[in-house]
Formats: C-alpha cells, structure tokens, sequence
C-alpha cells in the first residue's frame, strides 16, 4: 500500500512538472503555430485531469472571482447533450469525497447531476455558470486581433469532427471540402480549426493543399486553449462544423453565427476507459439531427430560436 501511494505520489509530481514546463513553453505560442501546439507529450497532472482540461478552470476562477480550488472543486470538462445521471462520472471524479462545489453550464446539466447524487446519496453544491470561454481572456490583445481581422478580412472558420485519444472520428473529407468549395465565394478566408490529435494524424494536410490556414487552439492539457479559441471564433464572421460541440454554442455566445453541414460520421473506440461493456462505437445521429434542425442552414443570421436553444445546453449569458 506504501509503495503504491509513493508510486502515485511521484507520478503526480513528474505530470505537475511537465504540465508547468509546457504551460511556460507554449504561453506565447499562437493559433498559427499549430505544427508546435500538436504535442503529444503535453498533459495534465495526474488523477486532476478533467479540471485541467482546456483551462477552463482559469475561466470558472475569473466568472466566480475566486481562486479555483482543487481539492474541493471539480467542473464538467464539456457540454453534455444526454439526459442519462451516470454521464455524471464520464471523464471526472464528482464522486470524490472531498468534493464540496461542481461546476457546470446549464440549469438543465445541473438537474442530470442532482439526478446522479440522489441516486449515490452525495451531497454537492451545483453551479450552473453559462459558457465557459466567456470567462476567459482573449490570447491576443485586442490591438492584435484587429490587426489579424484586417488581414483576413471576411473570415469562415471551420471546425471538423475531432477524435480524442480513444476514440478516432471518421468522416469522408472530401465531402466537407466539396461544401467549403461550395460557400467559400462568401468569404475572404477560410481558416480550418483543427484538434491536436487530427494533426498528428495529418488530417489537416487536404485542406492545406486546398488553400485554406491551419489553425489550432492547441494540445486539451495547454491552459491557453480556451484563450485562443476564443481568438479564432472572434475572428470569424461565421463559424462551420460537420459535428456538434463544444464550439457551436461557444459561437453563438459571441455572437458569431454558425452553420452545422451534416455528412456521415462514425467513432471507432479503441480503448474506452468509460465503456466498460465494450462499446466499439458511437451513435451520434440523433444528437446532430436535432442540432441541425436549428443550425442545418448556412445563414449569417442568429435566430432568437438558436439562442434559446442553445442556453439550454451551454446556460444563460448576457446580451450586453
């Protein structure tokens, strides 16, 4: 027993320190730079790993005005779309004994999750805090980033469906170009977001030859990646996606339209640390369809309906 816990002790310093070496060695690095952000030997420290993720722990701290607290504080990484409590335990510890406070973003979230703890019979103070990316600081000053608009004038941002480290995205794309080519007479510049690990994977490189600037926010662990998502949605004029995520109500939030192109996709689940009954795959469609239905229509309009719609998911913020 004594062994395994000096094993995990030292485990977790060693994840500290490369997590701090990496902080301080991408702190300046930027959106473009997306050949030196898509390092895979970035990560959080251990058995912290969910509330480190994107930073966003430094953007609840800034929407709370408090120092955000590790040990008695834990926040959901994402936005979750099923109404099912065990998703409570999907990447996170809210079961943790010294958890006091969860952080989340919507009021409907928040009911999944007293949902979960009646069921366990724990005890947790749930906080509701909207979007998250509003709670953090643009990566480049506010001088940069109209310096960068003018360059690239009208601007499409696209975000294609990613994988994560076990669970690989599939999707035809080709198809996605084929409607880029399509609506890209609109634009001045197209810039396509991609995930880390789709870089690693070269998946970039068809929409390189097309033409079009690679960006990304940057390695899941790097505590800028919200900053700089913030950069490239703020940058747009519209913003595109082949899937749901994180990034359709973090473009509406700042008031930036988007457009869901609906294509095939399917998951391919190598080692699932989640679905213990060994689920190969995902079955995204009704989610994406129902998305669709609000967002399935390139327009550079918000629509009241959108914006209900999504602050049910992603919570309330304010219109100011």
């Amino acid at each position: 027993m004594k062994k395994k816990l000096l094993s995990n002790f030292l485990i977790f310093i060693k994840s500290i320190i490369i997590y701090k070496y990496y902080s301080l060695k991408f702190r300046k690095t930027d959106f473009l730079n997306y050949k030196k952000l898509a390092n895979p030997k970035f990560s959080s420290p251990k058995f912290f790993t969910s509330v480190f993720l994107y930073g966003n722990y430094k953007a609840i701290a800034k929407i709370k005005n408090k120092k955000f607290n590790f040990i008695t504080e834990y926040l959901e990484h994402g936005t979750y779309y099923e109404d099912n409590p065990n998703s409570a335990e999907q990447m996170g510890y809210i079961n943790r004994s010294l958890i006091k406070t969860v952080y989340t973003f919507s009021e409907r979230r928040k009911k999944v999750l007293e949902e979960y703890l009646k069921i366990k019979n724990l005890t947790r103070n749930i906080i509701p805090v909207g979007p998250y990316i509003l709670g953090c600081n643009n990566f480049h000053s506010s001088n940069e980033l109209q310096l960068l608009k003018q360059k690239y004038g009208k601007t499409l941002v696209v975000f294609p469906s990613h994988s994560i480290e076990y669970v690989k995205s599939e999707y035809d794309g080709n198809t996605l170009l084929e409607e880029i080519q399509r609506i890209k007479q609109n634009f001045d510049s197209i810039l396509m977001c991609f995930y880390w690990m789709d870089i690693i994977e070269k998946r970039h490189e068809l929409y390189e030859k097309a033409g079009f600037t690679i960006v990304t926010a940057g390695h899941r662990s790097d505590p800028n990646f919200l900053p700089r998502l913030k950069d490239i949605i703020q940058l747009s004029n519209l913003t595109m996606s082949n899937n749901v995520g994180t990034h359709v109500g973090y473009s509406i939030c700042l008031n930036k339209p988007h457009y869901l192109f609906s294509q095939t996709l399917k998951y391919n689940i190598t080692t699932n640390p989640f679905a213990p009954d060994g689920i190969k795959n995902i079955d995204s469609s009704n989610i994406n369809q129902l998305f669709a239905s609000y967002f399935g229509k390139f327009s550079f309009e918000i629509t009241t309906e959108q914006i209900n719609f999504i602050e049910e998911y992603w919570g309330a913020w304010s219109k100011e």
